[in-house]
């Protein structure tokens, strides 16, 4: 089981490895990489580094990727994330998600709707 403290390193992890996600979404606009610095003030240097992972992004200049790439910083840091990790944090949940299933019938009203409420967050959170 993941814990909060392995959410923390995970956490720190990307940060360090936004790169994946920003050269991922840079494709799918059809930016050049120089583009998107030009865009950002930064050097393209800088962003050649950011997507190598050589650097931690500074928050202003994360923030500035995503309003050009027109994404949020979560998108960037779901495909950032290696597979292996995402499909363990996913499994975890899942297992969560199924205990709480099989406890619903003993679950007071006002709890299914907020159980119901939380499934309804997670799925919108792996859309």
């Amino acid at each position: 089981m993941i814990t909060a403290f392995h959410l923390f390193d995970l956490g720190l992890f990307i940060l360090e490895m936004l790169g994946k996600g920003i050269k991922y979404y840079r494709h799918q606009k059809a930016i050049t990489q120089k583009e998107l610095a030009e865009m950002c003030q930064i050097s393209n240097n800088a962003m050649c580094q950011i997507e190598k992972d050589n650097v931690m992004v500074s928050i202003t200049t994360l923030t500035s990727i995503c309003i050009k790439l027109e994404v949020t910083k979560e998108q960037l840091m779901y495909k950032s994330i290696p597979d292996n990790i995402l499909k363990r944090l996913i499994y975890d949940e899942s297992k969560q998600i199924g205990k709480g299933i099989s406890s619903m019938a003993k679950m007071s009203p006002e709890n299914r709707v907020k159980f119901i409420e939380e499934l309804e967050n997670l799925s919108e959170k792996y859309k």
